[in-house]
C-alpha cells in the first residue's frame, strides 16, 4: 500500500537530507507525483514496509565534524609545563586577559538628565 507524503516528511522518515530526497526524485529512484500542484513522494511503494530508494540507501550522511590531527591532539593532552614554550598557550593568554578585565561597578554610571 502506498504512503504519499511531501518531500520534507519523506526526508524525516528516511532519515536523510532533503537534498538527497530531491535528488532521488530527480533520478527517478524515488516514486513521486504531482497532485494539485503539490509534489508528493511514496515512502512505501512496495507495500507496508517503508524503505529508502535504492540509489540513496548506500549514501552516507555528510561528515559534520573535522578530524583532529595527531599534533593537535598531543597539544590538547600536554601538561602545563609543555605550554610555557608553545605559541599556542591559551592558558597564559587567559590569565593575561583576566588582569585586563575591569570588575563590575568600576564603570561610570550614566545619569539621566
Amino acid at each position: 500500500m502506498s504512503c504519499w507524503v511531501v518531500p520534507t516528511v519523506a526526508a524525516e522518515v528516511w532519515e536523510m537530507d532533503l537534498s538527497q530526497v530531491m535528488r532521488a526524485i530527480h533520478d527517478g529512484s524515488a516514486v513521486s507525483k504531482t497532485e494539485n500542484g503539490l509534489q508528493v513522494v511514496d515512502v512505501a511503494p512496495h507495500g507496508k514496509e517503508i524503505c529508502r530508494p535504492d540509489a540513496c540507501s548506500h549514501q552516507l550522511a555528510p561528515v559534520t565534524y573535522t578530524s583532529v590531527s595527531d599534533a593537535e591532539l598531543d597539544l590538547l593532552h600536554a601538561s602545563d609545563s609543555d605550554f610555557d614554550s608553545s605559541p599556542l598557550n591559551w592558558r597564559r593568554g587567559r590569565v593575561e586577559a583576566s588582569f585586563r578585565r575591569k570588575a563590575p561597578g568600576t564603570f561610570p554610571l550614566l545619569k539621566a538628565a
